[in-house]
């Protein structure tokens, strides 16, 4: 395939694959050519293909422009040859190579000045015309070269295979019209005739059909009147055919005896009868197969070697054994004595074709017998002393292969077992389940392999995790754990057995060593980890506890008694020695002390997380993506630039950055705080932090369209490979095109 062609295929799927991929934010629109309209940069009139119709309408401009940055390309312009989509059709340079052999016209404006000469078609008529095409004997210039017919004598005998005198071998510089005849099986002058020259190899002297050049070894007369090719050879001490071997291949079957080969007879004194039979040939031994093998004339004669008046050819079925003859009475001895062709006969009883003499062991039952085979009966049907294998339960799950078992080298096959999403007939039924088959061929079933679920964990008890839907396009199973806080379940990885990533939405709370020592290892294992849930990551501070809020404005704290009121006795006053007050500045701030509320240090899940805890971060909503090459935000679900920004739904940004001396990565900030950390650990695992999600609402589609595709994209990354070759979670089995990651 030539150069043009290539690069045409490559522009042309470089031109359909710009429709194609995820949707991506258009640039800041830059006025570069200085003509006050931002929207069209080249200044040819018209819009890119990415501005909105109406916008485009607006600035009075024309829309189609594949390419802003080129004013020789729009949908209105002219196609040149200039290696460029001119008219922005998806083609290049079309129009411009007639016969489609993939060479430009020379001819055609602008290919000259942009085509080397080895792909410019001096004949764009003809496909059979265009450089690097080889020469034919048509009057053409086929390769562009400027010469005609050129190269077509290639022996060099000066004739072609066009001429009038056509060369009739243009690979041998001996053939040619009128060339003097070889004697060599060859047509030299190209006559139609071999080997018709003058002179005495050409001469049959001794008529026998054969002339020297034709292979006669002896063309004398007389003598070698019988020595040509196509003689016999004889026992003569002569090569009668001429192949060069003397008196060949006259005893054919190997018994020692030549066949009636000419003068054989008078040489050996006698010859074989039959020279294609071994056993066939004089004084041989005789066989009962209706054949003369002596040679003597006579068919099985002298058989009956134990002259009991049978020979094999009468039925004789033992001719060495006087007691085995077609008269023999039948005895039980497991022969069959009368050679009726069945053993025993008369002595068995259950008609199984096998007597007790021989080897039968239940000669009143048909299917038991020396060498049955087993049946699923419990009985020893073979003789042999023992049921059958496949009536033993070998695996242990109570059921054999007499009971339907279909591997008894798995404990977790047999009939009725439950299935698991392994693609293999764990129950035996013959048959997979519809979510274990793969019938689209995209490489995705519908199940969850075992251990690659999403463990979804809340610190509380609220139920926001079964109304959020943002995992389902993912196609995995969800498992649900609440109050995590309580019952410790992140202190024990066992919990999650079933599991490859965990989603853990927590709040402003400690985590526990044994927490932290779990995760950790969970992580460097391979495992998921999201963490999300705003006041995550705290560096020391407070935060109000159940016993009332610690402020002295009024209406917000009760007096009752123990509360946090302003009377004498009270644990919250003004006086200059209380203990939570207003005359003092915050605890983190230098001052105060926590007392009501709940001191956090968020350290362990910082280093769980790789942060590092800094001041508090703006109390803004406006988070921006800081960076665009991270899983999170270049994924199945979507690609997202740093321009893109997105509204939280709190607030309450944490004082966390990410640290990179340990792979983390910010992802979405605040400022200098982060917003979303990713962690790529080194061992394996991934960790995303995620802060925020009031209620989870930053993963509701109703609440960003967007912001749940950067979530399926780091579950995605990180349950990817989980199962080995099984990959789960297809959501439509019928059409190759929808897996996980282009699932809706």
């Amino acid at each position: 395939m030539s150069g043009t062609w290539i690069r045409l295929l490559l522009i042309m799927s470089l031109a359909a694959a710009m429709g194609c991929g995820p949707t991506r934010t258009p640039p800041p629109v830059v006025d570069d050519n200085g003509d006050g309209n931002p929207l069209d940069q080249d200044g040819d009139g018209y819009c890119p293909d990415d501005v909105d119709e109406d916008e485009c309408e607006n600035a009075d401009l024309e829309m189609g422009d594949c390419d802003d940055t080129d004013d020789r390309v729009h949908s209105d312009h002219d196609e040149v040859c200039d290696l460029v989509d001119n008219n922005c059709d998806g083609f290049v340079d079309e129009g411009f190579d007639a016969d489609g052999d993939g060479y430009v016209n020379e001819l055609g404006e602008g290919c000259i000045s942009n085509y080397p000469p080895e792909e410019l078609d001096c004949n764009d008529q003809l496909p059979a015309v265009h450089p690097g095409h080889e020469e034919l004997c048509d009057e053409l210039d086929n390769d562009c070269n400027g010469a005609v017919d050129d190269g077509l004598d290639v022996d060099g005998d000066g004739f072609r295979v066009c001429d009038l005198l056509a060369d009739c071998d243009d690979e041998d510089a001996s053939t040619y019209p009128n060339a003097p005849e070889l004697c060599d099986g060859i047509d030299n002058n190209c006559n139609l005739v071999i080997d018709d020259g003058i002179g005495i190899d050409f001469t049959d002297q001794d008529a026998d059909g054969f002339t020297p050049c034709e292979g006669d070894c002896d063309d004398s007369f007389p003598d070698g009147a019988t020595v040509n090719p196509g003689e016999i050879e004889g026992c003569d001490d002569i090569d009668n055919d001429c192949d060069g071997l003397i008196d060949e291949d006259l005893d054919i079957d190997g018994d020692g005896v030549p066949g009636p080969h000419p003068n054989c007879l008078l040489e050996y004194g006698a010859v074989d009868c039959d020279d294609n039979d071994p056993t066939i040939y004089p004084g041989g031994p005789e066989f009962c197969d209706n054949e003369d093998n002596d040679c003597d004339g006579l068919i099985d004669e002298n058989l009956d070697f134990d002259n009991d008046g049978f020979t094999a050819c009468e039925g004789d079925c033992q001719p060495l054994d006087v007691n085995i003859n077609p008269n023999a009475p039948e005895l039980c001895d497991g022969l069959d004595n009368d050679c009726n062709l069945i053993v025993d006969d008369g002595w068995d009883n259950d008609g199984d074709g096998q007597s007790t003499c021989a080897g039968d062991c239940n000669d009143i039952d048909p299917l038991t017998y020396l060498g049955a085979p087993e049946l699923c009966d419990g009985l020893d049907n073979d003789c042999d002393g023992s049921a059958g294998a496949n009536e033993t339960d070998v695996d242990g799950d109570t059921f054999s292969e007499c009971d339907g078992d279909c591997d008894e080298g798995d404990v977790e096959r047999y009939p009725g077992a439950p299935e698991q999403c392994n693609t293999i007939d764990d129950d035996c039924d013959g048959a997979l389940p519809a979510n274990e088959q793969d019938d689209d061929l995209d490489g995705y079933i519908g199940c969850t392999p075992a251990g690659c679920a999403i463990s979804l964990v809340d610190d509380g008890e609220d139920t926001d995790f079964a109304a959020v839907g943002v995992l389902d396009p993912l196609g995995m199973d969800t498992l649900l754990n609440q109050d995590a806080a309580a019952s410790a379940v992140l202190e024990d990885a066992a919990n999650f057995d079933d599991s490859q990533v965990i989603v853990w939405h927590t709040g402003a709370r400690d985590i526990t060593q044994a927490e932290y020592d779990m995760l950790e290892a969970w992580v460097n294992g391979g495992g998921g980890l999201v963490v999300t849930g705003p006041d995550a990551l705290s560096n020391t501070e407070c935060y109000d506890s159940d016993l009332g809020d610690d402020d002295d404005s009024a209406g917000d704290d009760d007096d009752s008694a123990g509360d946090d009121d302003d009377s004498a006795t009270g644990d919250d006053d003004d006086s200059a020695t209380g203990d939570d007050d207003d005359s003092a500045a915050p605890y983190w701030a230098g001052g105060g002390d926590c007392d009501d509320e709940v001191e956090v240090d968020g350290g362990l899940l910082a280093d769980l997380v790789r942060s590092l805890t800094v001041d508090d971060g703006p109390q803004v909503t406006a988070c921006a993506i800081s960076d665009s090459s991270t899983p999170v935000t270049s994924g199945p679900y979507g690609s997202f630039t740093t321009a893109f920004t997105f509204t939280a739904s709190s607030e309450n940004h944490e004082n966390a950055v990410a640290d990179s001396a340990r792979n983390a990565t910010r992802v979405a900030a605040v400022g200098s705080r982060a917003k979303i950390i990713w962690t790529n650990v080194p061992f394996g695992g991934y960790i995303l932090y995620w802060n925020g999600n009031e209620a989870l609402g930053d993963w509701d589609d109703s609440f960003n369209s967007e912001l749940p595709k950067l979530l399926r994209n780091a579950v995605h990354t990180m349950n990817a490979g989980c199962g080995g070759s099984l990959q789960g979670g297809d959501c439509d089995d019928s059409d190759a095109t929808l897996f996980p990651g282009t699932c809706e």
